[in-house]
């Protein structure tokens, strides 16, 4: 699946490292995507915006969104859903925390969840900002459509 954002740019936005799975968090970005992001721009500007993204053919008007709101709040949703997942991988031996236990030290419950209350504070700021933004602008996104499925609405 294309997405909106990579994993270079998670680590622009978000206090991530470099050593993250690429194949764990496309994942985490897709379904952030599909639950996040599709749910309040709407399918057809949200399909728009997957296109132009992936083949760099951004108009000026999207592209502002991209950088100014959109790559934010989903980087911040991805690092609030993947925090979970970024030390812990399931396989036939079930849950396995902390991959490289001679390279890390794996996080308290406690703080994992204080990070992902943080980073879910942040996303949704940040699309409420986006949604105002739309909602001011509507005239230049007019495949936009304000859905009730956005809890910012």
């Amino acid at each position: 699946m294309q997405t909106l954002i990579t994993t270079s740019e998670l680590k622009k936005y978000t206090p991530t490292n470099y050593g993250l799975d690429p194949q764990v968090i496309n994942g985490i970005i897709e379904t952030a995507e599909v639950c996040y992001i599709k749910p309040c721009l709407g399918t057809d500007f949200y399909d728009e915006l997957i296109l132009q993204v992936n083949t760099n053919t951004l108009t000026p008007d999207n592209q502002t969104l991209m950088d100014n709101y959109l790559s934010f709040v989903l980087a911040w949703f991805v690092l609030s859903d993947g925090v979970t997942y970024m030390d812990t991988r399931i396989d036939n031996k079930g849950l396995n925390h902390n991959i490289d236990p001679a390279t890390a030290q794996t996080a308290s419950a406690g703080k994992t969840e204080e990070i992902k209350r943080d980073a879910k504070f942040k996303a949704e700021k940040w699309r409420k900002e986006m949604i105002d933004f739309l909602n001011t602008n509507i005239a230049l996104y007019p495949l936009f459509r304000s859905s009730t499925e956005c809890c910012c609405n």
